[in-house]
């Protein structure tokens, strides 16, 4: 039996969400871009996070959180476009690895739910940060799954893992 929205397909779904209407956000948080164009212009701005060049005020998010948007900056130049679409993007990949790590324990159905979920409500223009830390969030339990059952099957607890963004 063939799955009813196969992972393409919802890959492309999200990706419309998240890129759907993105340069209305203008550059979003005035407060991130400022701290993107800094980051692009400084090496000690970018190591640190800083918000303005001397590296005297930082955002209140890890560095890491922003060196995406960076480096998208520093190949396409600085335009809201180049700072959003990597943060988009990133929420694509979530749901791909979101739909990984649901379909191995419930099955393609249960894959698609929890894609949905990790897809269906993308970052809003005020938190596109978040992408970078929500993201990730997926691939420590894609990469412990297997870990977690051979536990299971020895009779040890198995490791906690957080598996979804929101």
């Amino acid at each position: 039996m063939r799955p009813r929205l196969p992972l393409p397909a919802l890959l492309l779904l999200a990706a419309g969400l998240n890129l759907w209407g993105l340069e209305l956000n203008g550059y979003a948080n005035e407060y991130y871009s400022a701290a993107v164009r800094s980051m692009s212009t400084s090496w000690h701005a970018f190591l640190y996070g800083s918000f303005d060049a001397s590296g005297v005020m930082t955002v209140d998010k890890p560095p890491l959180a922003l060196w995406i948007q960076v480096a998208s900056v520093k190949v396409f130049g600085f335009h809201p476009l180049a700072m959003l679409i990597p943060q988009a993007l990133m929420g694509v990949a979530a749901v791909g690895l979101t739909y990984d790590l649901v379909r191995r324990r419930f099955g393609a159905a249960g894959g698609r739910c929890g894609s949905g979920r990790a897809g269906g409500r993308p970052p809003s223009a005020a938190s596109r940060p978040a992408a970078a830390r929500c993201s990730p969030r997926p691939a420590p339990g894609r990469c412990s799954s297997p870990s977690r059952r051979a536990a299971a099957a020895r009779g040890y607890p198995a490791p906690r893992t957080t598996a979804c963004c929101r």
